[in-house]
């Protein structure tokens, strides 16, 4: 005999898990994937119809007409990377717009996260304007140990949980992103920015960035 459910409702539920998932909170992020997993399994669901059921790409101007340093550009793929997003500029007579894709709870993920540590950093600086010798050098290397905790993160988190569901998500999210600037933007050109840096000033901003928390909770 067949239990009748709400598709829909099982289906939202298991998207909500799947945005939990992605929290930095490790504790939550593995109990959100586990009862997705779960659920999944329990009413036989294929992740392929969670991915037909909301493709929600949203698209947030996030900074607007002002001076970005090369180790914010460095703080934007570093969040990108860590939310499963995608950062465009667009550049129309002589304005600039950063923009944020992706699923809409990783744009604002992106979003909060990128202002938190923005502000962060600037906030630690202040403390080392006497000492440093190299201010954007230092501000580079505190983004730079950032990303490398994000990246361990995320491979010991992958180590230790589910790791084939989290890959599915992975790609299906980066397919999304990909196609959707493809179709509005066509093909777009991938830049690095990076500047020499003064040895001592960045391998102090590493040892600080190490320090810097990354639980950063998003509402």
């Amino acid at each position: 005999m067949k239990t009748h459910y709400d598709e829909t409702m099982i289906i939202d539920k298991i998207k909500k898990l799947l945005a939990l998932s992605k929290s930095p909170n490790e504790k939550e992020a593995a109990s959100a994937l586990q009862k997705a997993k779960a659920l999944l399994t329990k009413y036989g669901i294929d992740f392929s119809e969670i991915n037909k059921a909301n493709i929600n790409i949203l698209e947030k101007v996030f900074i607007k007409n002002k001076e970005i340093s090369n180790w914010q550009y460095k703080l934007i793929e570093c969040i990108t990377y860590s939310t499963f997003t995608e950062a465009i500029i667009e550049v129309n007579d002589k304005e600039q717009e950063i923009k944020i894709i992706g699923r809409k709870v990783n744009v604002i993920t992106a979003m909060n996260l990128y202002e938190y540590l923005d502000t962060t950093v600037f906030q630690i600086s202040k403390k080392y304007t006497s000492i440093v010798r190299d201010m954007e050098s230092f501000r580079y290397g505190m983004v730079e140990k950032i990303q490398q905790r994000l990246k361990h993160s995320e491979n010991t988190y992958n180590a230790n949980n589910e790791k084939e569901l989290i890959i599915v998500i992975n790609r299906e999210t980066e397919k999304e992103n990909t196609e959707y600037i493809k179709n509005k933007y066509g093909d777009v050109e991938n830049k690095n920015y990076h500047d020499p840096v003064e040895e001592n000033s960045y391998g102090l901003g590493k040892i600080i960035g190490g320090k810097i928390s990354l639980n950063k909770q998003v509402q």
